[in-house]
């Protein structure tokens, strides 16, 4: 089983507690996520909204291409 860490505050972060991922067609557990409480759930909330202005600066291309990498590193986790 994979076992995945949530990315908060600029930093990937690992927790004792765990949230199972469920395939939906089986209803099996194939990986699990790190758990995290609300005030980091608030401080992850607050840290993006203060991003917020930088990244609504950058020209669109810029925020594209970005996003485009992203979805690249993401492609080989898929089916």
């Amino acid at each position: 089983m994979e076992h995945y860490g949530i990315y908060l505050n600029g930093a990937w972060v690992d927790s004792p507690k765990r949230i199972s991922v469920l395939n939906p067609a089986t209803g099996e557990a194939f990986a699990d996520v790190a758990a995290v409480d609300r005030s980091a759930v608030r401080k992850a909330l607050e840290d993006a909204e203060a991003a917020f202005p930088a990244w609504a600066r950058l020209p669109a291309k810029t925020r594209g291409d970005y996003l485009v990498r992203v979805r690249a590193r993401r492609l080989p986790w898929t089916d």
